[in-house]
Order: structure tokens, then sequence, then C-alpha cells
């Protein structure tokens, strides 16, 4: 079984810039986690491994010659094409997870997701010692999960919101005192549930934070006090929270595509883009634990000051989001202060407009691009500001603290 196990040692720089490493910890650590490895076995069907195939849809082909292209012709400016080359690369990876996973099943019932999930918060795939900043993983692993089982499942991308407060629990529901501030950044599982009264909702399924999967609206709620608007394009009004529905394989590497050594890698070639994503495990080099219930922020920066030695209770979350928001709305007019002033200082900025030259043809276009971007940075803190007290308005409301 342990020749199945690749195990990503992932060092935070958030969390642990400022701490020595201790070598001993972490072989304790991987062996502590290798322990639970009999427990939850390999993938459940292998389908995957089943369907793995040699060739080529075209979109792959495509992907891979603009990848050359750009390596070859835009060396300067290739980055501009990384939105072309994405889209591509996405293109290739849906193909290939169609032809591995056919038939998939659109919906589950209430009773097996729950049960599952019951399973999910004891399986080191999907419950960290710690979850700052690797959401991705654990949502990959879980997609992939669920496709090898037969159902269908989306991704959550949530892009942006004031706040998003996450309450650590052991794999026993219990809160720790540890929470995580995402800040508007976090990925979950989104499955479609077939419920008692025979209508079909959608859950969301974050067993590293959750007590059980929870329907689209109310996990927005719980996390960021609002719910979130399903968008893709950037809002200027930053108080509201946005997200992204991505397939159910969300994360496609193009170095795994790109590269000639990975063309027999099974997973891949199902599009998916890690060969260990079934079974891959995070051993943090220092799990946080601790002997009290103090409320600690995990996932870099302070804990407020209004929490600092105060025992988590079911409530915490919920003041730590409207704490959150309060900052937030202070922090907006030194933001615009600061855009202002920058603006103002591209005034002094001279240069030659009648000089045809590359170099100072390059130098305008650039310049034009960064005064425009900071141009609509001020237009959405000017929107920001003016929606912000009614955003938290509606927040207490949400988490009936008004």
């Amino acid at each position: 079984m342990k020749f199945l196990i690749i195990m990503f040692i992932l060092y935070s720089s958030c969390l642990f810039s400022n701490e020595e490493r201790n070598n001993h910890f972490v072989v304790e650590s991987a062996t502590q986690v290798l322990k639970e490895i009999p427990k939850i076995g390999s993938t459940p069907q292998l389908i995957c491994e089943k369907n793995n195939f040699q060739i080529d849809f075209i979109e792959c082909v495509q992907a891979k010659e603009l990848n050359k292209s750009i390596e070859k012709n835009f060396k300067v400016e290739g980055w501009k094409r990384n939105a072309e080359l994405d889209s591509q690369v996405k293109a290739c990876f849906q193909k290939r997870f169609e032809h591995c996973y056919t038939n998939l099943k659109k919906n589950i019932e209430l009773e097996e997701i729950i049960k599952l999930f019951n399973t999910w918060k004891k399986d080191p795939r999907f419950r960290y010692p710690s979850g700052a900043g690797m959401c991705n993983y654990r949502a990959e692993t879980l997609s992939h999960f669920l496709a090898e089982l037969g159902y269908q499942s989306k991704t959550i991308r949530i892009r942006n919101s004031p706040t998003l407060i996450a309450m650590d629990r052991d794999s026993e529901d219990n809160l720790n005192g540890n929470y995580d501030d995402y800040q508007g950044e976090h990925t979950i599982v989104q499955i479609i549930v077939k419920t008692e009264d025979g209508n079909e909702m959608p859950y969301l399924l974050d067993p590293q934070y959750m007590t059980k999967p929870e329907t689209l609206n109310n996990y927005f709620i719980k996390v960021t006090g609002q719910i979130c608007e399903k968008i893709s394009i950037k809002l200027l009004d930053k108080s509201k929270c946005t997200y992204e529905e991505q397939p159910q394989n969300q994360i496609p590497d193009g170095h795994d595509l790109f590269n000639p050594e990975e063309n027999s890698n099974t997973a891949l070639n199902c599009g998916w883009s890690k060969k260990d994503v079934g079974s891959r495990i995070s051993i943090w080099p220092n799990p946080i634990t601790k002997s009290d219930m103090k409320i600690v922020k995990t996932n870099g920066g302070k804990t407020p000051k209004l929490f600092e030695e105060e025992n988590v209770t079911e409530n915490t979350s919920r003041r730590l989001i409207i704490k959150a928001y309060e900052d937030y709305a202070e922090s907006l007019n030194n933001k615009l202060l600061k855009v202002n002033s920058e603006i103002e200082a591209e005034k002094n900025i001279l240069f030659d407009k009648k000089d045809k030259s590359p170099e100072n043809l390059y130098f305008i276009k650039e310049f034009t691009e960064i005064s425009q971007e900071r141009q609509t940075t001020k237009k959405s803190l000017l929107e920001t500001i003016e929606n912000i007290t009614e955003r938290i308005r509606i927040v207490k409301i949400n988490l009936g603290q008004e």
C-alpha cells in the first residue's frame, strides 16, 4: 500500500518562515499519517486506470503547439498568452476526463453523502493537520474520489469576499480554537443531492472545516456572512462575495501536459493534473496542536486583539467574520489614499511621445496599462466604500448578530 502514497511535505511561508524546521518531528509526523493509510485504502474503483489511453485530442495538440510557440517566439511577453494557453489546456483535460469517466451519476442521495462525509472527516486526504493554503489539493483529491465512485461534481472557487473564516475541528467535530482566514479565496466541491422530498439541491463538501455537507447558501453564510454570487467577471464592488463553477478535474497543470516524461501518466491521460491525485496526503512539518481552547489564527497574521486569550465557542466564527468586515471597512480609505498618491505621482513621469523607438513605444504601452489599472482600482475602492456599511448590516442579520 505504501508505494501508492506519494507524500508531499509542504512548507507554508506564512506559518513557518520564522520557525526552525525539526527533521525528527517531520519523520514522526510522516510515520503517524502512514499509520492511517490502511484505514483509507486506495481509490475505490480505478475507472481511470481501466480507461487510460494513449491518443491525443486536437485540443491537446493545439495546447502543446501554442506552448512551443510561446517558448520560441514570445519569450519576453509570453505571459500575456497564458490565459489562452490555460484555456486550451483545460479543454484538453476536459476531453480526456469525459473519455475516461462516462455516465457519471448526476446526483446522490442525501443519506449516502452524509455517510461518505462522516468517513472523509477522518481521512487524511480530506482533513489535513492544518488547513491553511491547501484547499485546492483537498478539493482536487475529493473530486477524483467522487469520479472514481461514479458521481459527477463541480469545483467551487470563491474568488472574492472581504473575509472567509474557517474554524478548525478535530475528526470528532470538536472545535480546537484554531481558525484560518482565507480572505475570500477558497476551493470546495459541489455535488447535487437528491433530498428526502425528491428535490435536487447543490451541496458543498468541506470535510476540513464542516461537520456535515452544507447547502450552497448555508455554506456561504457560515464562512463569509453573505450569499455569494456566481459570476465570472471581476466586480468593482469588493464588499460582495463572488464564486466560479469549475470542472470536476479543476487543476490542469500545464507543465505536466508539456512534459514528455509524463505521457504515460495514467491520471494525466484521464484529465487530472497529478498522478498521485487519488492518494495525495499533506504532511506538515509542524502540525498545529495545543492543549487549550484559545482562539488562534493559524494561516498567517496575528489573532485579532479582541479575541486574544479567549476560548472558542460555536459563536466565535460569526464574531470573527463581523470583526474582519469592520477591519476591512477601516482599511479602504487608507488604500484609496495610497492609490490617489500613485495616480498623482504618475503625472510627474515624463516621456517623449514623438520618440518612435521600440524601447520608448514599449514603455508608453506598459505605462498606459499600469495607469489604467490604477484608475480601475480607484473606481473599485470608491464603489466598495459606498456599499460596505450596508454590506456589514446584511452580514450581521445573516449571522443573527443584529
